[in-house]
C-alpha cells in the first residue's frame, strides 16, 4: 500500500512538468512563425512586441499553472502521508480494540464464574446454617428434658436424651458431664468417671466437669481425690457451689472448721439456702448451737423464699427439712415427705440419709432424729 501511493504520486509530478514544458515551447513556436511571415517590418515589430507580450503573458499563467500543480501535488502527497499514518493508527486502535474486547469478554466470563461459584458457596453455607442451627436446637432441646429428668430423678429417661444429644455431637460437653452425674446415680460407677474424663479433654477450662468429679468423688466417700478435683474446679472459677460441696467434704471428714470457712465463702458470693444449711450444719456439729440454730431460722426463710418465687434448687426443699430439724420442729417430717415425694434421685435421698446420720451422736431428740433417718431409708430402698 505504501509503495503504491509513492509511484502514482511520483507520475503526478511528471506529467505536471511534462506539461509545463510543452506549453512553454509550443508558443513560442507559434510566435516565430508569425513573425517570418511578415513583410512589413514595422507591422513585424508591433507584432512581435505583442506576441511577445502574449508570451511573457502566457509564460507567466504557464510557470504559475506548474507552480500551482505543483503545490496541489505537495498538497496531495502530503494528505497522502497524513492518511496513511491515520489509516495506520486507525488499524493499530481497531486491533487494541478487539485485543481488549477479547480481554474484557474474557474477564466478564471469570467474573460469571466466580459469581456462580460463590452463589453455590452461599447457597451452602446456607443449607449448612439451617442443619446447624436445627442440630443445635435440638442438642438445647434434648438437654432441657434429660435435665428435668435426672432432678426428677428419672435417671433412665435421663440417660436416653443425653445419648441422644452425644449421638449428634460426640463431644458435648454439658451432656458429657449430666451423663457421668446420671451413670453415678445408676451405680455405674465404671462409665460415670470414663464419661467425665473425656468432659474434662472436651473443654479448655472444664470447670463443670470438674466440679462433678468431685461431687461423685465425695459420694464415694473418696475425700482426698474430691479435694483435688474440686481445688481444681476452683482454680478455673470460684463457684459458690464448688465450695458448698467442699464444705460437705469437710463435714465428712469432721474438719469443721475448714467447713465453716467454705460456706461462708459461698454465702458470701451467693445467698441460697444449700450453703446456708450447710453452715448451720457444721455450726451444730462444732458445738455452736446459737449459731447453728440462728442458721437454721436464715434457711427456712431462704427456702420459702426460693420454693414461692420458683427459684428453688432441688436441694431447697431438704434444706427447710433439715433446718427445721436442728431447731426440732416437728413440722420437720411432713417438710421431709414432700421433699422425697418430688426427687426419685437415690444419690440425692443417699446424701441427705448420711446427713442424719452425723447428727446420731450429737441430737438429743431420738424420737425425731429415728423418724427422719427412717423415712429416707425406706424412700432409699424403693429406689434401688
Amino acid at each position: 500500500m505504501k509503495n503504491t501511493k509513492a509511484l502514482l504520486l511520483l507520475i503526478f509530478i511528471l506529467i505536471s512538468l511534462a506539461v509545463f514544458a510543452t506549453n512553454d515551447s509550443t508558443i513560442i513556436e507559434i510566435g516565430k512563425d508569425t513573425l517570418q511571415n511578415n513583410s512589413n517590418s514595422q507591422i513585424a515589430d508591433s507584432y512581435q512586441r505583442d506576441n511577445m507580450e502574449y508570451l511573457n503573458i502566457a509564460n507567466t499563467i504557464v510557470n504559475w499553472a506548474a507552480v500551482l500543480c505543483a503545490v496541489v501535488s505537495i498538497i496531495l502527497a502530503l494528505a497522502s502521508f497524513y492518511g496513511y499514518t491515520q489509516f495506520k493508527a486507525i488499524a493499530k486502535s481497531k486491533e487494541e480494540f478487539l485485543q481488549l474486547s477479547e480481554k474484557t469478554e474474557a474477564e466478564f466470563l471469570k467474573i460469571k464464574e466466580i459469581k456462580e461459584a460463590l452463589t453455590k458457596e452461599v447457597s451452602k453455607i446456607k443449607s449448612d446454617m439451617i442443619i446447624e442451627n436445627n442440630r443445635i436446637l435440638e442438642i438445647i432441646f434434648l438437654f432441657n428434658e434429660g435435665l428435668n429428668f435426672y432432678n426428677k430423678g428419672l435417671l433412665p429417661n435421663a440417660e436416653q436424651k443425653f445419648l441422644a444429644i452425644l449421638d449428634l455431637d460426640p463431644n458435648d460437653y454439658n451432656a458429657l458431664c449430666y451423663l457421668s452425674r446420671t451413670y453415678f446415680g445408676l451405680n455405674r460407677n465404671i462409665k460415670a468417671e470414663q464419661t467425665i474424663k473425656q468432659a474434662i479433654k472436651a473443654k479448655k477450662e472444664p470447670f463443670l466437669a470438674y466440679h462433678i468429679l468431685g461431687e461423685n468423688q465425695r459420694r464415694l466417700g473418696n475425700n482426698k481425690e474430691a479435694l483435688e478435683a474440686f481445688y481444681e474446679a476452683l482454680n478455673i472459677n470460684e463457684s459458690p457451689l464448688t465450695y458448698t460441696s467442699r464444705g460437705y467434704v469437710h463435714l465428712a471428714t469432721q474438719e469443721y472448721n475448714k467447713a465453716i470457712d467454705d460456706f461462708r465463702n459461698s454465702i458470701e458470693i451467693k445467698h441460697d439456702s444449700c450453703p446456708l444449711c450447710g453452715m448451720a450444719k457444721a455450726l451444730f456439729l462444732n458445738n455452736q448451737i446459737p449459731k447453728a440454730i440462728e442458721y437454721a431460722h436464715r434457711t427456712i426463710y431462704q427456702a420459702k423464699d426460693e420454693i414461692q418465687n420458683k427459684t428453688e434448687f432441688p436441694w431447697s426443699y431438704f434444706d427447710k427439712a433439715f433446718s427445721e430439724f436442728i431447731i426440732k420442729d416437728k413440722n420437720c417430717i411432713t417438710s421431709l415427705e414432700f421433699a422425697i415425694s418430688r426427687n426419685n434421685n437415690p444419690e440425692v435421698i443417699r446424701e441427705q440419709l448420711n446427713d442424719y446420720l452425723r447428727f446420731s451422736d450429737v441430737y438429743s431428740d431420738k424420737n425425731l432424729l429415728e423418724n427422719c433417718k427412717l423415712i429416707l431409708s425406706e424412700k432409699l430402698n424403693k429406689l434401688q
